[in-house]
């Protein structure tokens, strides 16, 4: 789908450490690594948002997703 990126380090070498943090659709699009594309929690138009991420990296790596610290996604 269509969406704006809000960081990106496409400049890694290495797919498995790929990190695609976005806002499309109303909601927030994630893809790290090889991992499958993931929307997550509704957003609003016109509203600021702050976003966090932690994740281990790696195919297998465990990652949070926080929206104006609250987690709204987790998994690996």
């Amino acid at each position: 789908g269509d969406y704006s990126v809000v960081y990106s380090n496409h400049e890694v070498n290495a797919w498995d450490d790929r990190i695609y943090l976005g806002i499309g659709s109303d909601q927030i699009f994630l893809r790290l690594g090889t991992m499958p594309d993931t929307y997550h929690s509704s957003i609003q138009t016109d509203t600021w948002y702050h976003l966090a991420l932690t994740w281990g990296g790696g195919v297998s790596g465990n990652y949070t997703l926080y929206r104006d610290g609250v987690s709204v996604a987790e998994g690996n």
